[in-house]
């Protein structure tokens, strides 16, 4: 087994050991070594995977038992939202595509408070993400993709050192 492949099976477990016992950190902690490691379109899918069996796992027994007429409806109802989406996700470009998780996520929200428990960070989130993302629109195409590639995977080095380290100062 190479030291590649190790540092990422221990990022695997230690990150499902978070996202199991705290409730967050499998793709914060597993993420950023798979997309240094594997490549991004195939990191993707995997954490997913990964993601789905460690909710399973996460899962309390006892909301399983209480909600058993429930759960396979609600599985029914992702399903056909999968299969609705792969029927409309050739016709949009990537773009639209991004566009529309957001307004999912958005209008998920809306039915919780804690998006408007940010008051004016929320504004500032907003700007900043509009800042970033019209310079994204400036500067991408004029970026070679080994940079775009190479950048990506250093953030997501930093991501995890930082996050590593926040684990440490909060135990």
């Amino acid at each position: 087994m190479s030291v590649e492949f190790s540092i990422l099976m221990v990022a695997i477990c230690l990150g499902a050991t978070l996202q199991v016992g705290v409730g967050i950190g499998f793709s914060i902690i597993a993420g950023p070594p798979m997309m240094i490691l594997v490549v991004t379109s195939t990191a993707i899918p995997v954490l997913l995977l990964l993601n789905t069996i460690v909710s399973a796992v996460a899962t309390d027994r006892h909301v399983v038992r209480a909600n058993s007429q429930t759960i396979p409806i609600v599985i029914v109802g992702c399903l056909v939202g999968v299969v609705a989406g792969l029927v409309v996700y050739p016709l949009m470009n990537e773009a639209i595509v991004l566009v529309a998780y957001g307004v999912a996520f958005v209008l998920h929200s809306l039915k919780e408070t804690q998006v408007l428990l940010f008051g004016s960070l929320l504004i500032g989130f907003v700007a900043v993400t509009l800042t970033g993302s019209l310079a994204g629109r400036v500067l991408g195409p004029r970026l070679p993709q080994s940079l775009t590639t190479r950048a990506i995977r250093m953030v997501s080095l930093i991501a995890c050192c930082v996050l590593f380290h926040r684990a440490y100062t909060l135990t």
